[in-house]
Order: C-alpha cells, then structure tokens, then sequence
C-alpha cells in the first residue's frame, strides 16, 4: 500500500481552499461558432450570434467570452442596435462576475439595464435583475439575490412569459435553500416545475427535480432525497446529449453523499465515477475536480490509500490544467479589461459623434426650409402687391355694404324697440281694462251672490263669460300682433273647406250678434277648398266680423258669403255700419305703431288699432290679398281672397 506524500496533501488542502472557477457544457459551442463562419443575413442577426456566443462561452472560456461580448457591442454600436447593445454590455457584466470583478460586473448590468429601459424593453429588464441576482448569489449575499429574481418574476408575469417566469422560481428556490428556507424552496420549486411541466422544457426540470432532492436531503429525509433525485437522472437518460449536464453531475455526487450516509460504499463509489465521467467528457473541468475531490475522500475513509493517491494524481492534473487556464486568463485580463474600457469608451465617441452628424443634417434641412420659404414668401409678397389694389377695391365695397347692413339693421332694432313700447302699452291700456272688468266682476259675485235672484246670477254669469271671451280674444290677437311683428307667426298651411272656418267663427260671434239684435244672412258656397294657415284665415273672418258687428248700428244686418274667382276663393263680409273715410281707408292696414287710438264702437266698444294690419298681413303671407269698399254712413265691404287648394 502506498501513501499519499506530504506535498501532495499540502498541495490537496491548499487547491480545496481556493475559489474555483465556474464552467458548464460547451455543447453548442462548436455549431454557433460554426454558423459565425457564416454570417451572410443582416448585421442584427450577427450581433445576436455574438451575444449568444458570449453567453456559452463563459462557463467555457472566459477569455473568448469577453473577446465575443466586445465584438458584439462595437458593431451594435456601428449600426445602431440598441437591443444588442443592451445585451452585450449584459454577457460582458456576467463575465466580469465569474472573474469575480463585481464593482465591474455591476457597473455594466446597470448601463445594460439603462439601454433597455431607454428601448422599453421590459424582457431585457428581467434578464438583468437575473443575472444582478446571480452576481450577488456568488457573492454570497443571497438575500440580496432573492430581491432581484423577484423583481424579474414580476416582470414577466406582467409580460405573460411563464417559461422565463418559471426560470425565476427556480433560481429562487435555489436562493431559499441557501438561506435554509426549505419551506418557501419547496413552494417555489413546485411553482417551476409545474410550468415546466406544461412547456416541456426537460431541461430545466431536470434542477427542478436536483433542488427537491436537496430540500429533502437537508430535512435528513434520505430516501425522499433518493427518489427525487433518481427523477432526475430518468429525465436526463431520456434527454441523452441534450441533457442538463450540470444539474446531473450534481445530482451524482448527492446521491454519493447519501450512499455513504447509509453505508452503501459500492453505490456510493459508483455515483462518483459516473460523475466523474459525465464532468470528463463533457469537459467541465471544474466539476471534475469536485468529483475527484470528493473520490479522494472516499478511498480515504475507507482507508483504500492507493487508489486514494492514484485519485489524487489524476486529479493534481486537472487542477494543472485549470491552473494553467487560469494563468492564461489572467495573464489576459488586464488586456480584456483596458479592451472593454477602450471599446466602451470608443462607443460612446462614436455615440457623440453620430448624435453630432445628426444635429448637423437637421441644422442643414432646417436651412433648405428656411431658404424655400424665404422665396416662396417673396412670392407671396410680390403677388400680394399685385393684387393689394384689387382686394381693397373689394374691401371698400364690402365694407359700404356692411354699413348699409348695419344700418338696416339699426333700423329694424329700432322698430323693434317701438314694437316692444306699443305691445306694453296695448298690455297696459287694452288689456288690462277688461281684466280690471272681470275682476270687480268676482268681487260683486264674493260680497253680493246672495242678493240676486236666478235671473239676475244668470245675467251677471253671462256678461263676465261674454267679458272673459272677449279678454281671451284680445290677448290672443296681442301675442299674433307680436309675433308678426318680429316674424314668428305660424306658417303651416292646410287644404280645407272655408265654409268650415266661417261656421266655427260665426258659431263665436252669435252672442255679439245677439246683444247688439244684428241680423246675419249668409250665402256660402260649399266645399270652395282652400290652402291656408287655417288659425290665421278664422282670425282674419273673425277680426272683420268683429269690426262689422262693432260698427254696425243695433237692429242693423251684417251679410257673409263666398264666391270663386279664378284660382282664388273670396270671403266677402258687408253691412250697413257707420263705414269708413277716405282718410282713414288710406292707412287702415298701417303698423299699429304709425296709427294712433282706435274708434270707439256704436255702443261704445273700445278698439285695440292693430287687427286689420294683423288681417292684411296673414292674408299676404298666405298668398292672398285683401280688398276694401266703404262709404261713410252707408257701410263696409270686406273681401279676402285666398289661393285655391290644388288637388294631390
């Protein structure tokens, strides 16, 4: 049996003691960089490339990482590809952070978080609070890691990205465990691996499986840590070489782990040689000195001393091999670094510089504009010169027509205003003298009813309804008057009888007829078909009827009749009243406004001064018009003519 030698345990303890570098597969590594070779598509497409190379590369070679990451954001730069710009400064961060710059590494996620959120990009967001939580994870502070991967899940969650959100809640499971919150690792763990259940990514779940077994392991629930971790394994047999390597290397060396907890020495050593093997070929170099690590201990503890130091042999050459990497890494490093700076720096010249142009080409157009609308308003001018003459030519024209119109207007405001004086006086004079009437009538009726017989209460009842008709007559003729007088009378014609009119007027004016002992002979022709505003047409028959019986002596006769002529039909009221003068015959349908107080009636009946200018204008508004003969003391003919109603 042969003992390990003193240096090469000295040696063993100090390589256990220094931080290892992290590397994963290179799977893909070889076709991306073969798809480099061919880049032919757009200059996006390459930095995307670049950026993936970049990202593969770091558990790889740390070196081509970096060398990939600087390429990629000199030519997003140069074409201005913000996106892969963000994402470049994003893979150079997570490379720093695996050297372990982390003032570096955080400095370049921030600039990388800055881009997307210039872009919108909430997705380029997330990416970074991911990768900020993995440089405080390898920097132990997993508190701090699990504040950032909650701040991604949020995002994508807002985004509707469950893959990307079910990656956050594996990362935190992983966190919560280091912290020793088995029970929230377990919660988010289970979350992870019913997404990835439903998109089927395997790959993943393959952790998902790793870190439930942890969790188990860490409760000392061996044979539940076993079972998960066997899940595993079955996932990563089916998915053969697109395995997740890592997570089935690390799921070898727990179930080592557990093996020796039982005494299981055989299993135990096979775990650790398929391991081994697993990290061999697929070059991760550093999780093959885990595994050596880890075999060493194994023969030690059961004092198998020779292999023990055949292990540690093969394993002093991985640690040669990964120290001479790391010669050369850092060797290179200072040389990446000032790379980077210089490549940033370069970028952000670049950067003035095409702003710089910009303002210039803008600077340029706005000259170009200026210059145009210089000479097209020296055009302007010129034509407005030319036509100056002419416009103000127009512009006199224009204005001695408005002050034409303003003085109508002036005009028409002004008979306006007399329309308004003389409808208060009618209101006041008129009107309210039979409303005065009516009202000493309900105070005899209050304080004096008792008094009269049947006869007398039947007398009194029908002089106030008499008075009351009358009243309600005028102020329908006063608000006809105002609305004529400011050109808002009804003008809705109808086709109808006039006989019909004349019945419903007569039927109104028997009680005047009546009193005064007046006889009324008519002649009228039936169905004569007229087309007229008919509430206009009753107050023109009505109006004149008034007029006749008002004028017309007691015991005298009133005669009505119609007649055709031509395309009109003729209404023809005439008695045997006072008649009217020469004089007042030439202003009879004058405005009220031109007329002073209206005649007294032959028993005394008091006249308004504005019906028969009422009669002449609502039969000129319906296409008719009004003809007059009288004679002093001998009587009045009255004659309407209105249009014919045509047949439909």
């Amino acid at each position: 049996m042969r003992f390990i030698r003193p240096t090469k345990v000295f040696l063993f303890v100090v390589l256990l003691s220094m931080p290892a570098a992290v590397f994963s597969q290179a799977s893909t590594i070889d076709r991306l960089k073969a798809e480099n070779g061919a880049y032919t598509g757009l200059d996006s497409v390459k930095v995307d490339m670049l950026n993936r190379l970049a990202l593969e590369n770091q558990f790889v070679s740390i070196l081509e990482a970096f060398a990939y990451g600087r390429e990629a954001l000199e030519l997003s730069v140069e074409i201005g590809y913000v996106n892969g710009e963000a994402y470049a400064y994003r893979n150079l961060g997570s490379s720093y952070a695996i050297r372990q710059d982390f003032v570096t590494a955080v400095q370049l996620l921030e600039k990388a978080q800055a881009l997307f959120e210039t872009i919108g990009s909430q997705r380029g967001v997330a990416d970074c609070y991911i990768s900020m939580g993995h440089v405080y994870r390898w920097q132990l502070d997993y508190f701090k890691a699990i504040e950032y991967q909650k701040k991604a899940a949020d995002i994508y969650v807002k985004l509707d990205m469950p893959e990307r959100y079910g990656v956050t809640l594996h990362n935190l499971g992983e966190n919560y465990l280091l912290v020793g919150d088995l029970k929230t690792a377990q919660q988010v763990t289970q979350q992870a691996t019913k997404i990835f259940m439903e998109v089927e990514n395997k790959q993943v779940l393959t952790s998902c499986y790793k870190v439930f077994g942890q969790i188990a392991f860490e409760r000392k629930d061996f044979k539940g840590a076993e079972g998960y971790f066997k899940e595993a394994l079955a996932i990563s047999d089916e998915l053969g070489k697109d395995s997740q390597k890592e997570a089935t290397f690390d799921v070898y060396l727990m179930l080592a782990k557990i093996y020796h907890q039982w005494g299981r020495r055989s299993d135990e050593e096979k775990m650790l040689k398929q391991g081994l093997l697993l990290a061999g070929d697929n070059v991760l170099l550093s999780q093959e000195r885990r595994a050596y690590t880890q075999l060493v201990n194994h023969y030690f503890f059961y004092k198998e001393y020779e292999l023990a130091d055949k292990t540690f042999d093969a394993f002093s050459l991985i640690n040669e091999k990964i120290y001479e990497q790391q010669k050369i890494e850092m060797a290179n490093m200072m040389e990446q670094v000032l790379q980077t700076i210089k490549v940033a720096n370069e970028n952000e010249l670049l950067k003035q510089e095409r702003r710089l142009q910009e303002e210039r080409i803008t600077l340029q157009q706005y000259q170009i504009y200026f210059f145009v609308f210089s000479i097209a308003l020296l055009g302007m001018l010129a034509l407005l010169l030319v036509r100056s003459g002419r416009l103000r030519k127009k512009y006199t024209e224009e204005l001695a027509a408005t002050n034409e119109l303003i003085e109508e207007k002036s005009k028409k405001l002004e008979e306006l205003v007399r329309v308004k004086d003389k409808f208060f006086s009618i209101i006041s004079h008129d009107l309210r003298s039979p409303i005065s009437t009516l009202a000493q009538f309900v105070v005899m009726l209050k304080t004096s009813y008792k008094n009269f017989s049947d006869q007398e209460m039947e007398d009194v009842l029908e002089k106030f309804d008499s008075q009351l008709t009358s009243t309600l007559s005028l102020a329908d003729d006063i608000i006809l008057w105002a609305k004529a007088e400011i050109n808002q009378a009804p003008g809705i014609n109808d086709a109808f009888e006039v006989n019909k009119a004349i019945e419903a007027v007569v039927k109104v004016a028997a009680e005047q007829l009546r009193m005064k002992g007046i006889v009324l002979q008519s002649e009228i022709g039936n169905h004569l078909m007229v087309s007229a505003n008919r509430d206009q047409l009753e107050f023109c028959i009505r109006n004149i009827l008034s007029n006749s019986i008002k004028f017309t002596p007691t015991g005298g006769h009133i005669g009505i009749g119609t007649f055709s002529e031509g395309n009109m039909v003729a209404v023809k009221i005439e008695d045997n009243g006072t008649g009217i003068s020469l004089e007042k015959q030439s202003i009879l349908f004058q405005s009220p406004l031109k007329q002073s107080e209206g005649e007294l009636g032959t028993d005394g009946e008091k006249g308004k001064g504005l019906g028969l200018y009422l009669v002449n204008d609502f039969i000129k508004k319906n296409g008719g018009r009004v003809e007059v003969s009288s004679e002093e003391g001998k009587g009045s003919v009255f004659t309407l003519y209105i249009p014919v109603a045509t047949a439909s």
